[in-house]
């Protein structure tokens, strides 16, 4: 069972989350707005050429025929979710619509990360935004708000039984957690938010994986050779947490996690922008919202329950600590404590000895 939940989809008793995946429109927006006549289908048969099999992928522009079958169901199914004929649960239909998205979305969004053609990345992102568009119209869509009320109230016209209603129940949570609830207006201002949200997350997520770039004579002429370099500048990529010296880890901590203003506009960016989202829709902050119907329930509750393990594993990480400083003493020979550089190199050449 697979249904919407709030801007997402998630699978029933095991969650699995749609990730967000947005950014400003490329140059294949035009390309795409060149609608190809031909259908799409994600049948895998003997013989097929294209991206995992789908002759449609041959070329980039496939990602567009997806798109517009996940449109064309889905329209067919939210007016089957609303006809006084329907033949099916109305949870039902909201699984056949979760499945509709999440095969497209989980394949696209895994293109737009990992495939090395630009062009395909960029046409995967172009259909992850698309979808994105279409969970928020769902999660906005009155008729389909008002069909499930009718079912939460007056029963289903199809036999229905405690799963089913435990589910629409929670249809109906997330919904309000949605906003459709609100007045119109307010209602675009909760999407436009939520769009913002997106956009600056998915900023913000490629901001923290990219390479960062220092003048070389900024570096001692002793570790520059451990980095890439082109021209008169160094990259750094990562942290090179498994790099046996010191010098190099540490010039790669304070490098890469260097204070980056553009990465903090984003981010206050981003903070703003959820916390408005909640406001809008009636809750003090976005943790409260975000946690309302899970577990924790409560940022409260998170923080108690934070605190309550950072005391019972205090003892033990100190104890880690001292043995990691015993290592490196033993290797570097040098050492007064231990650096926030350490811990994973040191670690692992622990568990490697033991």
């Amino acid at each position: 069972m697979i249904w919407f939940i709030g801007r997402r989809f998630v699978r029933y008793i095991h969650p699995v989350i749609l990730r967000r995946s947005v950014s400003t429109l490329s140059p294949l927006t035009q390309s795409f707005n060149a609608k190809p006549s031909k259908k799409f289908n994600l049948n895998l048969r003997k013989g097929q050429s294209g991206l995992f099999l789908i002759p449609e992928l041959s070329s980039h522009e496939g990602f567009y025929l997806l798109q517009q079958q996940v449109e064309n169901e889905i329209d067919d199914l939210v007016k089957e979710t609303t006809s006084t004929n329907r033949k099916r649960k109305i949870v039902q239909i909201f699984d056949q619509m979760s499945d509709s998205i999440c095969r497209v979305a989980d394949m696209s969004d895994f293109v737009r990360v990992a495939h090395p053609d630009a062009q395909f990345a960029y046409a995967a992102e172009e259909a992850c935004i698309k979808l994105t568009s279409i969970v928020e119209s769902l999660n906005t869509n009155t008729e389909i708000y008002r069909a499930l009320c009718r079912v939460i109230e007056h029963g289903d016209i199809i036999p229905t039984d405690e799963m089913d209603q435990r589910v629409g129940e929670l249809f109906l949570f997330d919904f309000e957690q949605s906003g459709i609830h609100l007045t119109e207006d307010k209602r675009k201002k909760f999407v436009q938010l939520n769009e913002n949200i997106m956009l600056l997350g998915t900023h913000f997520m490629k901001g923290t994986q990219s390479a960062r770039a220092i003048y070389k004579q900024n570096l001692p002429e002793n570790i520059r050779d451990c980095f890439s370099m082109e021209g008169d500048n160094i990259h750094v990529t990562g942290l090179y947490t498994d790099h046996y010296s010191d010098t190099v880890r540490e010039a790669a901590y304070k490098i890469f996690l260097h204070p980056d203003k553009h990465q903090e506009d984003l981010l206050n960016n981003l903070l703003l922008c959820r916390y408005n989202l909640a406001k809008l829709v009636g809750f003090p902050t976005f943790a409260h919202r975000a946690l309302k119907g899970t577990m924790a329930d409560t940022p409260e509750n998170v923080m108690s329950f934070l605190e309550t393990l950072s005391n019972r594993v205090k003892s033990r990480a100190d104890k880690d600590y001292t043995d990691i400083l015993k290592i490196k003493k033993s290797e570097a020979g040098v050492g007064k404590k231990v650096m926030p550089w350490d811990p994973p190199y040191y670690t692992a050449l622990a568990k490697g000895r033991w």
